[in-house]
């Protein structure tokens, strides 16, 4: 197949259209291009809206990065900070596209995550509180030396890498920086995605699950598998239903690549198909190819 760096490869160009009808000419005797085109409208939209929503699979490297960050905000005296939700052990961050946006009425995105310790143990404080390590903690700065006095130790307070009891008060300077920060970048987490969208002729919505990582792999750009968990894909206007049959789909922090491969049932001919997503940095581009059952 051809790029979709090349305009007319993209899904949805009038080339693109009358090439995929084309290649179903020989489905159905007496079926015009433009039945046929409307016959696969299912699939264009849902891989445009594949490509809106799998932006999200980026959001577990930015829970890496956000994690860093609002961690040393925290450790510095500074309020931490951060576009993730909490509760009840599952982090979400949720995003929706503007209307119109490939066609889109709406487009809505999350990922969830969950903690783990190295050793596998679900982590169900907040990772992202200072409170969850050190109780009570009461931070002071005199240059680049932080010191923390606390209550008592918290939950979390063994992956700072300071043992059961670190001393009270914990002082930090750069080289307890760069320890704290290896043993904090042992945690993993084990990211859930979800989305789903409403287009002109079709409603759709699918969960994808993502393997244990740790955060320090994630915020070295570490491939990450997705598994599909469920796909529900439906024209009503023709009574068509796409199922996935495969679903080969990695990312990394700036690429989404792979396939995946379904048949459409109902309309006017059932028929098979197949979406790759071409690796471009920082965007996500989908093409599809379509043959006869």
């Amino acid at each position: 197949m051809l790029c979709c760096a090349l305009a007319m490869g993209c899904v949805g160009t009038e080339w693109e259209r009358r090439e995929q009808a084309e290649s179903l000419e020989d489905c159905w005797d007496g079926v015009s291009e433009e039945d046929i085109q409307d016959n696969i409208l299912i699939t264009e939209e849902y891989a445009r809206a594949l490509e809106a929503s799998l932006t999200i699979s980026w959001l577990p490297v930015l829970f890496a990065i956000d994690f860093s960050f609002a961690v040393m905000e925290s450790f510095s005296n500074a309020p931490g900070t951060t576009s993730w939700t909490f509760d009840a052990g599952v982090y979400r961050h949720e995003a929706t596209t503007d209307a119109g946006v490939y066609r889109h009425e709406a487009t809505t995105a999350a990922v969830e995550l969950r903690a783990f310790a190295p050793s596998g143990e679900p982590l169900t404080h907040n990772i992202f509180e200072l409170e969850s390590y050190l109780v009570g903690a009461t931070v002071t700065r005199e240059g680049d030396v932080v010191s923390i006095a606390y209550d008592e130790p918290g939950p979390l307070v063994e992956h700072l890498g300071f043992g059961p009891t670190p001393d009270n008060p914990l002082v930090i300077g750069s080289g307890e920086v760069d320890s704290m920060q290896a043993s904090l970048g042992r945690i993993e987490v084990e990211p859930t995605a979800v989305a789903f969208a409403v287009t002109p002729e079709l409603d759709w919505d699918f969960r994808m699950r993502s393997g244990r990582t740790s955060l320090a792999s994630l915020q070295l750009g570490e491939l990450l598998t997705w598994e599909i968990i469920e796909v529900n894909a439906r024209r009503e206007a023709l009574d068509q239903t796409l199922t996935t049959e495969a679903w080969e789909v990695h990312s990394s922090a700036t690429k989404v690549g792979g396939y995946t491969t379904f048949t459409v049932t109902g309309g006017l001919f059932p028929y098979r198909g197949r979406i790759d997503f071409i690796e471009v940095p920082f965007v996500v581009r989908a093409e599809r190819e379509l043959e006869c059952l």
